[in-house]
């Protein structure tokens, strides 16, 4: 056989041994990245600091935004970064603040380092457990409405507390990729978990430091449920 016929299987001897792709095979791709949406649900609590204060769930359900990178390492071990944002909506409480009519609600930054590790890595469900810790950025709010403010003797709603504190976060989720054909980049991805933010106090607006509001504090933790569509390059 001459050296011009055998050159072109020399050549692709050689990039297979570089670790580079045949031709009309796929490239391996070792890197994920995602967005996603879906709904957060509060399942802790936080105390205003007043005299005969109580305590109240700390917001009610919410939506969800994020996105997530992921470079697997090995076929099914990946380290990455996730960021979400979530908005908590009000929830109602009589018992936080004496004799009125309150609210909790809040906005939240969330930015973790996380690893994953993929449970199967053939077929076109493929579940997962992935784990994050960083840190967030988090708001609460509380408003409040009695049947009557004894300085004004009226029953608007006033803001008591609005303030935002930096604190330390993780999280820990289970999901499941859906590969609907190996070849193909894209991936739809269905993820549940908890993310717990560490407790810290939140600052009492003028008109709430006026009623002897001293701030809020406590933890948020909440249970996340995320649909994802990602991109495998």
């Amino acid at each position: 056989m001459k050296i011009g016929a055998l050159l072109p299987l020399m050549l692709l001897a050689a990039g297979a041994r570089a670790g580079e792709a045949l031709p009309g095979v796929p490239s391996e791709r070792r890197r994920l990245a995602s967005i996603g949406v879906g709904l957060v649900q509060p399942v802790s609590r936080v105390r205003l600091g007043v005299a005969g204060g109580g305590s109240a769930d700390n917001g009610d359900l919410g939506a969800q935004f994020g996105a997530q990178y992921v470079h697997f390492l090995t076929k099914r071990l990946g380290a990455g970064v996730n960021v979400d944002y979530f908005s908590r909506g009000g929830t109602y409480s009589t018992r936080l603040y004496p004799a009125a009519d309150a609210s909790v609600a809040g906005d939240t930054w969330v930015v973790l380092g996380l690893l994953r590790y993929t449970l199967r890595d053939r077929g076109a469900a493929r579940p997962f457990v992935l784990l994050g810790a960083g840190g967030a950025w988090n708001k609460t709010t509380v408003d409040v409405r009695p049947s009557s403010w004894p300085d004004t003797a009226t029953h608007e709603t006033r803001r008591l507390v609005d303030d935002s504190a930096w604190v330390p976060a993780a999280s820990a989720r289970l999901g499941l990729d859906i590969v609907s054909d190996s070849a193909a980049p894209g991936v739809v991805t269905l993820e549940a978990g908890w993310t717990g933010l560490a407790s810290a106090g939140y600052a009492a607006t003028p008109r709430g430091e006026a009623r002897g509001v001293s701030g809020a504090a406590g933890p948020l933790h909440v249970l996340t449920f995320t649909a994802r569509y990602g991109w495998r390059f």
